[in-house]
């Protein structure tokens, strides 16, 4: 394979001067290694097999492949996006660099260098060298297996325009479609190139499906897909839709892919989605809600880093099961030494697929995997992050505290305060927003530092949310879990006030009691609530914490002892930093006389 790998590189490397875009160049180069291909096998009119006088004059070779696309079946199919007007307009100097990549291709072909027949992971080339191009190998390896394809099945590929999962399935014997809306000739060539059968349509899967039969949506036994990730569709999608797959009337793209992948499944499909689905509001919400209720949902699998193109953002596997009716879901953390390696800082790449997906087909529960019952998904608000559920050793150290120890509920001890929203133009009230680069490690907080602008009379309406003395600030979005509590000396409310940043919400005690708001904010800084935050926390590019989970989130109970011994703390680290801050003073000016004049 790695013979194979240089030479695909050197095909590519022939076209990349040519100025077309990566995709294109990719293309372009299947497409004059198809060509030499189908020529040594025979399958093309000797007048358009490739020939060392399209070498020696690439001019009437690039006629000569256009004209294949004339040609019935696949190979047109193959060969359609190889129009010799259409490349001439789109790549500088093309005969001379397509006479290289033909010159090259002979000369291996002589060689012997191209008796081997050609693998699949070959195309791994097409990951390192375009964006979203392809899927890493192993990615497509183990969405296939965890399809379980079984010889003679149907499997429907939406958005597989580089076939790769296509493949996989055609050579386990089954019967597979893609459907892609990129008009792209890849799959054709792909298919040439492995001497492997599979059908492509060309649409949009969400606003105009192809896969119809008798005036209904064909019926798969398998699915597999990888959506591109935040797709969003006009309403006209769903309102126009005549097979009724969009329950929810919802822009999502993660959404309807899902509703269309279920709609077009006997059986289990197999999908991408970014982690935002996972536990997003509204209409993500209300679809994973029924998704949990009627039991499809098998299996949810967080992965490591693994996109070339997208090395930082953090997506998972769904499987599902049309039919329904499970009464648990298997939670798998692939983000282990076992499932991955590191090829670099950022980017890791799986390994060991075939036990990665027996995790979620038939493996008992273990430390990467652990059943949840759909009733225990409920309750966390129908929450699907894998880290909810396969907790690390110290939370579930802290889990089994929880269970024995007596504990409050956050939401019956304070109320939960919002900001108040800023006036982005035109006058108002000018008042100082706590953000959480206020908020100190130690002791209370100090300032507020940005002044901002809020509408006068909405602040006049809502004096709530103003902070007071002793209202706990912390910070759910962003730079989450960040504690501070604010002194007896803040400003009262009004002009020059002081208000919460946006990203932060005030706990205030429902009982108006210093001591339990000291006890509360040293509680939820401490190594222990700062493990009960992150439990709660969610996210993707940005960590968050949902209020709602954090009404519900249960604490360690304090009593008075504790209680004051807390207030006692926060004064004592009060005291010390003023003395740090009066040291810091007099030691720089110690040596402030001398010197100093110019």
């Amino acid at each position: 394979m790695e013979t194979q790998q240089k030479i695909f590189d050197q095909i590519v490397d022939s076209l990349r001067e040519t100025g077309m875009t990566d995709e294109r160049v990719i293309e372009l180069a299947l497409q004059v290694i198809v060509w030499e291909k189908l020529s040594h096998d025979g399958a093309l009119p000797e007048e358009l097999q490739l020939q060392q006088k399209y070498a020696d004059n690439a001019q009437r070779g690039a006629h000569a492949m256009s004209k294949l696309a004339e040609l019935d079946g696949v190979i047109g199919e193959a060969f359609a996006t190889a129009n010799i007007n259409t490349l001439i307009v789109s790549a500088d100097n093309l005969f001379n660099h397509l006479r290289r990549a033909i010159e090259t291709l002979l000369r291996l072909r002589k060689s012997g260098m191209l008796e081997q027949s050609w693998s699949l992971d070959v195309f791994e080339g097409l990951n390192s060298r375009t964006g979203s191009f392809a899927l890493p190998p192993e990615l497509a390896e183990l969405m296939v297996a965890l399809a379980d394809v079984q010889p003679e099945e149907s499997v429907y590929l939406p958005w597989d325009a580089t076939a790769q999962c296509a493949m996989r399935a055609s050579q386990q014997g089954c019967d597979a479609l893609i459907e892609t809306p990129m008009r792209t000739s890849v799959p054709a060539l792909i298919n040439l190139l492995m001497s492997r059968q599979f059908d492509v349509i060309y649409g949009d899967p969400i606003r105009q499906p192809g896969a119809i039969g008798g005036g209904r949506l064909r019926k798969f036994d398998s699915v597999i897909a990888f959506p591109p990730f935040g797709m969003r569709y006009d309403f006209s999608a769903v309102e126009s839709d005549l097979w009724g797959r969009f329950p929810e009337r919802t822009q999502s793209g993660s959404v309807l892919a899902i509703r269309h992948a279920l709609a077009q499944s006997k059986g289990r499909c197999v999908l991408a989605v970014p982690n935002s689905f996972l536990f997003g509001s509204g209409p993500e919400t209300v679809c994973r809600q029924q998704l949990i209720e009627r039991g499809q949902i098998s299996a949810v699998i967080a992965l490591p880093p693994i996109l070339p193109h997208a090395p930082t953002l953090p997506f998972s596997l769904m499987l599902l099961d049309a039919a329904g009716g499970s009464e648990f879901i298997r939670f798998i953390g692939a983000d282990d030494d076992r499932f991955r390696s590191m090829v670099s800082r950022t980017r890791a790449k799986l390994t060991d697929v075939q036990s990665l997906a027996a995790q979620a087909l038939v493996s008992e529960p273990s430390d990467v995997m652990r059943m949840v019952s759909i009733h225990e998904v409920q309750a966390n608000d129908y929450n699907l992050e894998v880290g909810r559920y396969l907790l690390d050793q110290a939370a579930q150290r802290l889990q089994q505290r929880l269970q024995t120890a007596e504990t409050i509920v956050l939401g019956d001890t304070v109320e939960l305060i919002r900001s108040l929203p800023l006036l982005r133009d035109g006058e108002g009230l000018s008042v100082h927003e706590v953000g959480a680069a206020d908020l100190p490690p130690f002791g209370y907080i100090e300032s507020a530092s940005r002044e901002v602008t809020v509408e006068g009379g909405i602040a006049k309406r809502n004096a709530h949310q103003f902070l007071r003395p002793f209202d706990v600030v912390l910070i759910i979005k962003g730079s989450v879990g960040k504690v501070g509590i604010v002194p007896a000396s803040c400003p009262s409310a009004g002009e020059g006030g002081w208000i919460a940043s946006q990203s932060a919400i005030v706990l205030r005690s429902r009982r108006k009691d210093p001591l339990e708001a000291h006890a509360l904010a040293v509680q939820l800084r401490s190594p222990v609530g700062q493990e009960l935050l992150k439990m709660i926390t969610s996210g993707a590019s940005i960590l968050l914490i949902q209020v709602r989970e954090l009404q519900q989130m249960r604490l360690f109970a304090f009593d008075t002892v504790t209680a004051t011994q807390a207030q006692n703390a926060i004064a004592a680290e009060t005291d010390i930093q003023a003395q740090i801050i009066a040291l810091g003073e007099h030691q720089a000016s110690v040596a402030a006389d001398l010197w100093t004049r110019v």
